[in-house]
């Protein structure tokens, strides 16, 4: 019985890393970004593609933990973009706190999806200390 058990395991493994070996599109993105209070960052992603094949990127989209990130409209937050081969990027304006972010990305050849990026805010702190201080006076 533990035999089996081992083998089923194993084959699953095996099963698993010859799967995912074969992917042919990867995006290499950054695990951690540092903005300060109130700026503007930048999240770039690259794809990688494996082989010598001519794939090109159909579609992408931002999301947040539980929710996708609208970046359409160039009055919002967030813009982003790509070139459908090399990058994809997104732009968070005014960032006001921590957060996560991932991107999915589906081609002709495959699709692939980030782990999340965490932003993290600098100096949130400092202003709230300094705004308590003041009222304080």
């Amino acid at each position: 019985m533990m035999s089996c058990l081992w083998m089923c395991l194993s084959l699953l493994y095996l099963l698993q890393h010859s799967v995912s070996s074969d992917q042919v599109v990867s995006l290499i993105c950054p695990k951690n970004l540092e903005v300060s209070y109130g700026e503007t960052v930048t999240v770039n992603c690259s794809i990688e593609w494996k082989g010598n094949r001519n794939c090109t990127g159909r579609e992408f989209v931002w999301k947040y933990r539980d929710d996708n990130i609208e970046c359409k409209n160039a009055s919002t937050k967030y813009i982003c973009d790509w070139d459908r081969r090399s990058y994809v990027f997104l732009n968070i304006f005014d960032v006001n706190n921590n957060t996560s972010v991932s991107v999915e990305i589906v081609s002709d050849c495959g699709l692939d999806v980030s782990p999340f990026i965490t932003v993290n805010v600098s100096g949130e702190l400092l202003l709230a200390s300094k705004s308590l201080f003041s009222v304080q006076l």
